[in-house]
Parts: C-alpha cells; structure tokens; sequence
C-alpha cells in the first residue's frame, strides 16, 4: 500500500528506469537490425504537449521488435528544432546514434525540420550530430495522412455548423480552437 502521497509516482519512475534498462539491452543484445524510429507530437487530456518515440528493429528471431522509447514533455513551441533536441537527447541516452535506421512519420513540416536537426544541419547546436540524408531515411506514414485528412474534413463541417449559429457559435469556434494547443494554453 503506498504509504505517502508520492509512492505512486515513486513506483511509476521507479518502473520506468527498470524498463528503460531492459529495452537498452534488448537493442544491444538481440538487434540484427538498424533501429528505425517513428515520432509524433500530440496533447494529453490535461493539455501537456508529449513526444512520443517509438523504436522498431528485426531481433535474432526474425521477428519485428518495438519499444516506446520515451515520452518527454515539449515546452514552448512546437518546432522542429525542440522537437530534434527531444529526440536527440533520447537518442544519446539510448546509444542509438550509430545504429539508426528510417523514420516513419506523418507529414507535419516540423518533422523535416527536426530530421534536419538530427542529420548534422544543425551541427552547430549538436557538436556530435550524426550525418544522413534526410530524404532517403524519411517514411511518409500512410494511415497518419489518411486519419488526418479525415479529422480535418470534419473539424471544418462542425466549424462551419457552429458559424452559423451566429456570434455564440464564432465564439465557441475560438474556444475550441484555444483549448486544442498547449502552446496557446501555457
């Protein structure tokens, strides 16, 4: 039974540095492949804006493999370069920098920007960046686009509807349109 109003967030750190430790070795150990990351950035329920890292590698069996990496919050504005400077920072603590593969993502611009941060075009800010050609190791995520396109195409339908309404609908059009992003609740 937790004994203060911390033990759970104990546990769960606790749990987490266990698991970290576990998958760190499952890459070193059984890993015949290049390790291939997806990222997304996307809003918690409570309005926290997290980085979502995936990793997915062939181990000795032959069998795909993937671990989330980490999930680190993203302070301030959403742009590629913070993004890569997340990403990096989760690469180094990985030791994955020798070993990384293609980067299956959606379409958002600040992805590119952040892949350029990662492959050395931002060398100035990471001394020890590695060098890749961003176009070669890029991977358009299909289902991300189409789920996209889906969402935005209602968004504007339940948009337009409320437009109509008049100046109570404009207004809850703006509300929405606030609470949707961290950035502009910070």
């Amino acid at each position: 039974m937790p004994t203060s109003a911390s033990t759970i967030s104990t546990w769960l750190l606790d749990s987490f540095h266990q698991n970290k430790t576990h998958i760190r070795s499952l890459l070193y150990s059984n890993a015949i492949s290049s390790i291939h990351l997806s990222f997304d950035l996307w809003t918690s329920s409570n309005y926290l804006a997290l980085l979502a890292v995936i990793a997915f590698w062939v181990d000795e069996s032959g069998c795909i493999q993937h671990a989330l990496l980490g999930l680190p919050r993203l302070l301030g504005s959403h742009t590629g370069e913070n993004q890569g400077q997340l990403l990096w920072q989760l690469i180094l603590d990985y030791g994955l920098q020798d070993y990384l593969g293609y980067f299956c993502l959606d379409n958002a611009s600040n992805n590119l920007t952040a892949l350029h941060f990662l492959s050395g075009g931002y060398s100035a800010l990471v001394p020890d960046s590695i060098q890749f050609n961003t176009a070669q190791r890029y991977i358009r995520c299909y289902a991300s686009n189409q789920n996209e396109h889906h969402t935005i195409e209602k968004e504007n339908r339940d948009s337009e509807v409320w437009r109509k309404i008049g100046p109570l609908g404009k207004l809850r059009n703006i509300i929405v349109w606030i609470r949707n992003s961290p950035q502009r609740r910070e």
